[in-house]
């Protein structure tokens, strides 16, 4: 029994890591319609990280029609995985009402579950809708605390924010 679920999980994640092959052309042609076939299965199979690139291909239009309901319906499979890149592509997703109703609430939701998992971009993002009150209360102490971890986390946005909102 444990064999095969382990072997389920890493017959997934290798689809995923072929895929990421294909994608960028590491010891392959590139190809990103045989990437988009290996993040297929590798999702199916339940890998988050398969989801997330898989919502990528869906996002952007690589190897399948762009599709941005299909994308935010694999990133939300990834990011219930807590598969922090996922959780900012689904709360970008929500922010922008992309393949999904626009909420800013369940924006800034998806955000702090990435933030919380040191995701830079995601307190950034955080950091954002606090700045402007965007699916939260507005708060300058909140904005510049989740701008005060993205930027010691090296992210340059959040540190031109940081700075910026500093000066104000």
């Amino acid at each position: 029994m444990l064999r095969r679920s382990c072997g389920s999980i890493c017959h997934g994640f290798g689809q995923y890591r072929l895929g990421m092959c294909y994608k960028n052309g590491h010891g392959v042609q590139q190809s990103f319609t045989q990437a988009f076939l290996n993040f297929q299965n590798s999702a199916q199979g339940g890998n988050p990280f398969g989801q997330y690139r898989l919502g990528l291909c869906y996002e952007k239009g690589e190897g399948v029609e762009m599709n941005l309901e299909e994308a935010a319906a694999w990133f939300h499979r990834s990011a219930i995985q807590e598969n922090s890149d996922a959780q900012v592509r689904l709360g970008f997703c929500y922010q922008r009402g992309q393949g999904v109703a626009q909420s800013y609430e369940s924006a800034v939701e998806w955000y702090r579950s990435a933030a919380e998992q040191e995701h830079s971009w995601a307190q950034h993002q955080l950091g954002y809708c606090y700045e402007k009150g965007r699916g939260v209360q507005q708060s300058r102490t909140e904005a510049l605390n989740w701008y005060g971890k993205s930027a010691a986390k090296g992210n340059a946005a959040g540190k031109e924010a940081l700075e910026r909102l500093i000066q104000v």
